[in-house]
């Protein structure tokens, strides 16, 4: 009995271990690659489409979309999906269940594949036949190999690779002429026999086999000449996909990585062996099943084990989506089997026990990018406290509990730098701003301010400033807002103990700055309302809009030196439609047009307009969810570059249509990172990309 539990515990030691170092392998396998989030969206069991395995994936002219499975064929007439399987004894029915090529011909049949063999379908009774004329005898003959691809070529002659093979099938009138080409001990014909890819570009046909390419070129009449292409970086190769890209260049997708082939003069041709690898030395060994081009300069790549891989080949940037557990609209599966795109520029995936994931590419992509655990470099925590960038295009990332994050501008692939904690004194990094020295201030919950100086993707000097060792200067070390003015003074809002600060940077690193305290004076009406300050903005004419925590809008005139002289409070009056109709303000934004957006929490969105900017008591227009708002909650206003405005809230973004008077919302679907959004984290780049963090990270669009 005591030998059996040393046996079990030996072996549950074993596993332990075991999956101790299948885990530091996935951690090391991603810890030079950002896991991107885009939502996906997925075909149900509901549909009809009830086998995970997917593939081929095929679009006909009727814009009917043929998939296949292990156990059967699929068509799907946009509704709903019709199966159709083998029959024993039907010979009407299709002749194998596992489909393995799709392909409409020039006259419109579409001809399927299997592997046990190859049949056509009859659209007019739904039907398939298997049975071909050889035009030489006038017998009628079944093609039975295992297909593997099927292609047509620019001669209306259809070629079917086979696991035995290169088969030709000449359509004449009284039926097909078939040829077979094969590979030859003497080194002549095929380099192998199973082949898997066929592709034609100007110089004829490009057969893939499972071991090395072949060059077919067509001769006077119906003769051919097969050269095996005997390149040192195309030899031997098992190839998966191949797919013709800009100035005619071949990408070739195969068992150890993805290739390129760029003719120059006849068939003179450069090779660029295993660009993946070049671009990022992890992907040395990475099995591509398919290929599909995006535009010009980017190629989608469906790989065995990584999921679908982006690729920019002219900056070699490559973007990674991968299955996420935690992600219900993330892909499915991370083995790929098949991308296609279909004529409304819908991107389908066909994943091995995943099914099928779907992507418009037509679509305005919105990023989600957010805390992946077993990707260092990715965002250090999901809620996201505050959001900027500096003057070095660097987008800075406060989060609750997990520190400060850095996008530097050389980080193109949504990579993260992150910053340890004790160089800046606190994980919770509420407020960011720059002063004009190049400097960065950060605000925290609960230590103060840190000064730091950003250099070369690192920090070369910090420093910082509480309550403490300023004396009381800094009254209170709950910073929880920043807002640098015209005239370079950073404004500062925190808890109710801090009132409105003006800090002026030195120009000396490290100097304690000068700081102005602002806050309400009871019985005194020419101050604040409450010393909570939540919203701090200056408009295009220099006045400067405090908001508050639960007492309204502060407008504050200020002198020569910047001194706040003259102070008019504006709040939500009872029985007053004209007035705020709440008082707990959460952000400000003047538009375009000098109008005063004001984002309340309960009371929606409150508008100043221009004229009414001026008067002691403006007449304020409200927008509620009556008039379209997703929610009453509103964060953070933004203003696209067509001057809508777009509005984090506490159930997605609103997209405001200025000139038509119209809210358009963004729920999940759109690819939010949730429908809850946080306060300060809005942030506008200076290339117009807008970033609104929440509870799941943060979304970026332009």
């Amino acid at each position: 009995m005591v030998l059996k539990l040393e046996k079990k515990s030996m072996c549950l030691n074993v596993i332990i271990v075991l999956g101790f170092f299948t885990m530091v392998s996935a951690l090391r396998a991603q810890e030079q690659r950002q896991i991107n989030s885009i939502n996906f969206d997925h075909v149900t069991n509901s549909e009809g489409l009830m086998h995970n395995s997917i593939d081929p994936i095929y679009q006909d002219s009727r814009g009917y979309m043929w998939l296949g499975t292990v156990n059967g064929l699929y068509k799907y007439n946009g509704d709903k999906y019709k199966i159709y399987n083998n029959e024993l004894g039907n010979q009407n029915s299709i002749i194998g269940n596992r489909i393995t090529a799709i392909i409409e011909d020039s006259e419109g049949v579409v001809w399927i594949g299997t592997s046990s063999g190859l049949c056509r379908y009859n659209r007019d009774t739904d039907t398939f036949s298997r049975e071909l004329i050889n035009a030489q005898s006038n017998s009628s003959f079944i093609f039975k190999h295992n297909v593997n691809t099927l292609f047509e070529d620019d001669s209306k002659t259809l070629w079917v690779g086979t696991s035995d093979g290169l088969h030709r099938l000449d359509r004449g009138s009284n039926g097909f002429t078939l040829s077979v080409y094969q590979a030859d001990s003497n080194g002549v014909g095929l380099s192998n026999n199973y082949v898997t890819q066929i592709l034609q570009d100007d110089m004829g046909l490009l057969i893939g086999t499972r071991k090395g390419l072949n060059r077919l070129i067509f001769k006077e009449g119906s003769e051919l000449e097969i050269k095996r292409i005997l390149h040192k970086d195309l030899v031997d190769l098992f190839v998966l996909s191949m797919i013709i890209g800009v100035n005619s260049n071949v990408w070739v997708g195969t068992n150890t990585g993805l290739h390129k082939i760029a003719y120059s003069n006849g068939n003179n041709f450069d090779v660029s062996k295993n660009v993946l690898k070049t671009i990022d030395k992890s992907l040395s060994q990475v099995s591509i099943n398919s290929l599909l081009i995006h535009d010009k300069s980017r190629i989608w790549i469906g790989t065995k084990k990584l999921g679908l891989i982006h690729l920019n080949h002219e900056n070699n940037k490559v973007r990674f989506f991968e299955h996420d557990i935690v992600n219900a609209q993330s892909l499915r599966s991370n083995e790929i089997n098949v991308i296609t795109k279909d004529n409304s520029g819908l991107m389908w995936i066909g994943t091995a026990r995943g099914g099928v994931s779907k992507l418009d590419l037509q679509k305005k992509r919105i990023e989600h990018i957010k805390n992946h655990v077993i990707d260092p470099l990715s965002l250090s925590g999901n809620i996201v406290n505050s959001i900027y960038e500096d003057s070095q295009k660097n987008i800075w990332i406060g989060t609750y509990g997990n520190g400060l994050n850095v996008f530097t501008e050389q980080q193109k692939d949504n990579s993260v730098t992150r910053i340890e904690s004790g160089l800046i004194g606190s994980d919770n990094v509420h407020a960011i701003c720059e002063d004009n020295y190049g400097n960065m201030w950060l605000g925290t919950l609960s230590n103060g301010i840190t000064q730091i100086k950003f250099l070369n993707g690192k920090i070369v000097k910090a420093a910082r400033f509480t309550k403490e060792n300023t004396n009381g200067i800094l009254v209170s070390n709950k910073v929880h807002l920043m807002y640098k003015d015209l005239r370079g003074d950073i404004w500062i809002g925190g808890d109710s103990n801090l009132g409105l600060l003006r800090l002026k940077p030195s120009k000396e690193f490290g100097e304690l700055p000068q700081i102005s305290r602002y806050k309400k004076i009871e019985g005194n009406t020419n101050s604040l309302t409450e010393n909570h300050v939540s919203a701090i903005y200056e408009d295009s004419e220099g006045i400067l809009w405090v908001g508050t925590r639960n007492n309204g809008l502060v407008k504050i005139l200020r002198d020569f030196n910047n001194n706040p002289i003259d102070y008019v409070r504006i709040r939500g009056r009872e029985n007053n439609r004209s007035s705020l109709n709440n008082n707990q303000i959460f952000s400000i934004h003047e538009d375009s047009d000098s109008n005063l957006w004001i984002a309340t929490f309960g009371g929606g969105l409150n508008k100043i307009p221009r004229e009414q900017k001026k008067e002691k008591l403006p007449e304020i227009i409200k927008f509620k969810k009556e008039q379209g708002l997703p929610s009453n909650e509103i964060y953070g206003i933004l203003e696209g570059d067509n001057n809508d405005l777009w509005i984090s809230t506490n159930n997605g973004i609103s997209n405001y249509d200025i000139t038509e008077k119209k809210f358009s919302n963004l729920g999940l679907n759109d690819g939010l990172q949730a429908l809850n959004f946080r306060k300060n984290a809005f942030f506008k780049a200076q290339d117009g990309t807008m970033y609104f963090g929440g509870i799941n990270g943060f979304n970026k669009f332009n």
